[in-house]
C-alpha cells in the first residue's frame, strides 16, 4: 500500500509540474503575440492603440528582459509623439531596474536612440565604491556587487547600502547618488571590529578555565 502511494503521489507531482509547464507556455506565447500586436499598431502609426496595447503587456508581463524591452518600447512610442514626459517616466522605470540597459538604432528609430542615450547620462552615472576596511561584499537594494574598492554605474537616487566583512559588524545605511556627476563614496566600519570566536578557541579556553578552577579547589 505504502508503494502504491507513493506512485500516486509521483503521479500527481508530475501531472501538476506538467500543468504548470503547459500554462507558462501558453502565457509566454500569449506574451510574444501581444507584443507583436503592439508593435504593429506602432509600425502602422497607431499610436494611442499601441500606448495602450503595451501597457496591457506589462501589466501581464512576468520576465523581466521582457518587461524591460516593453517599457522601452512603449517609451519610444511616447517619444514619438513628443510625450517627453512620460517617455522619460518609462525610461527611468527601465534604468531603475537595470541602469546597464542599451538600446541600438537596429532596435529602435535613430532619434529616439539619441534621446535615450542622453537622457541615460544624466540619470546613471559612474560610482566609486571604497570601503576601510577594504575588500568587504558590497551589497546595494538586495543586489551583491562584488568586493571594495568597485567602481561601477548607479541610477542617480537614494540607494540602501550594505557592507559585510568577516571579524567586522555589518555596515547598513542610505547614500544619494547625485546625478550628473561621478560619485565617490568611502564607507568607514573599521570602528565595529569583533573578534570570530570558532568552537575549537571556545573548548581550549574552556579547558584551561576548568583545570585552574580545579587546581585552586584542591589548595583551599
Amino acid at each position: 500500500m505504502k508503494f502504491l502511494r507513493k506512485i500516486y503521489e509521483i503521479m500527481g507531482f508530475l501531472i501538476i509540474l506538467s500543468m504548470g509547464l503547459s500554462s507558462f507556455a501558453q502565457q509566454t506565447k500569449d506574451e510574444n503575440e501581444l507584443l507583436k500586436k503592439c508593435e504593429g499598431y506602432y509600425k502602422n502609426g497607431e499610436y494611442e492603440k499601441a500606448i495602450a496595447c503595451y501597457n496591457e503587456a506589462i501589466n501581464l508581463i512576468g520576465d523581466m528582459k521582457k518587461l524591460m524591452n516593453a517599457r522601452m518600447s512603449l517609451a519610444c512610442t511616447y517619444f514619438t509623439i513628443n510625450d517627453l514626459e512620460n517617455a522619460k517616466e518609462q525610461v527611468q522605470k527601465v534604468l531603475e531596474l537595470n541602469p546597464s540597459y542599451r538600446i541600438s538604432i537596429e532596435e529602435f528609430v535613430p532619434p529616439f536612440v539619441e534621446y535615450y542615450r542622453s537622457l541615460r547620462n544624466q540619470l546613471v552615472v559612474p560610482v566609486s565604491l571604497k570601503s576601510s576596511p577594504s575588500n568587504a561584499t558590497i551589497i546595494v537594494d538586495g543586489k551583491v556587487l562584488g568586493k571594495t574598492p568597485i567602481r561601477t554605474e548607479l541610477f542617480a537616487k537614494k540607494i540602501k547600502i550594505k557592507l559585510v566583512k568577516s571579524g567586522y559588524l555589518p555596515y547598513e545605511g542610505e547614500i544619494t547618488i547625485v546625478a550628473g556627476k561621478e560619485n565617490e563614496i568611502l564607507v568607514d566600519f573599521g570602528s565595529g571590529k569583533h573578534k570570530n570566536y570558532n568552537w575549537k578557541t571556545l573548548l581550549v579556553s574552556s579547558v584551561i578555565w576548568t583545570g585552574l578552577t580545579y587546581f585552586i579547589l584542591m589548595f583551599l
